[in-house]
């Protein structure tokens, strides 16, 4: 079965409603994976669907690229939609070389949206996961030795690019003078 089904009650929902752009096109792409199971149940006139596939879904960001979402605007859209309870993390990836691809799961928490039953989300995507190491690391202490190197110009001491007549306006500048404050009134 192929197509994309939306309920009513998801529609006229606030976690739908409040969608960006991207997410919805994202959060339609994952409702187009999802596979089907009917069962026809005798009791009853409608028929039962189920999610074949869920917690199984793939959607990576190489497939996301090849639609035309940024990297930024699907990372964003993911987020977006884990935090509505529209989806959720079933199990992360490692991405790149090793194959391994995050699998996702359509969740129902949307339902709850913006109410004291609303949960967050069980597995939420793990952000900033170099922060501390290899380059992130060296480029902040080389920002930190800029700083200093400004703070020594700025009082004049240790650097040899300002000249005398620039040292000796600074003095000035930086001189405290004393004078008397009255209040008027």
């Amino acid at each position: 079965m192929f197509g994309i089904y939306l309920t009513p009650d998801l529609i006229g929902s606030e976690a739908f409603k409040s969608l960006s752009r991207w997410s919805l096109f994202v959060y339609f792409r994952f409702l187009q994976k999802r596979q089907f199971e009917r069962k026809n149940i005798s009791n009853k006139k409608k028929n039962e669907r189920r999610i074949l596939n869920n917690g199984e879904i793939i959607f990576t960001y190489r497939e996301a690229l090849k639609m035309g979402i940024s990297e930024r605007n699907f990372r964003n859209s993911i987020d977006e939609l884990q935090a509505k309870g529209l989806i959720d993390i079933a199990k992360y990836g490692k991405g790149g070389r090793s194959g391994e691809s995050t699998l996702y799961w359509i969740d129902i928490r949307w339902k709850h949206y913006n109410t004291e039953h609303f949960q967050p989300p069980k597995k939420p995507r793990i952000k900033d996961t170099i922060q501390g190491r290899g380059w992130t690391v060296y480029n902040a202490k080389k920002k930190l030795k800029a700083a200093d190197k400004n703070d020594s110009a700025m009082s004049g001491e240790n650097d040899r690019s300002l000249g005398k007549n620039s040292k000796k306006r600074l003095a000035k500048v930086t001189e405290v003078k004393k004078c008397k404050i009255v209040a008027i009134g």
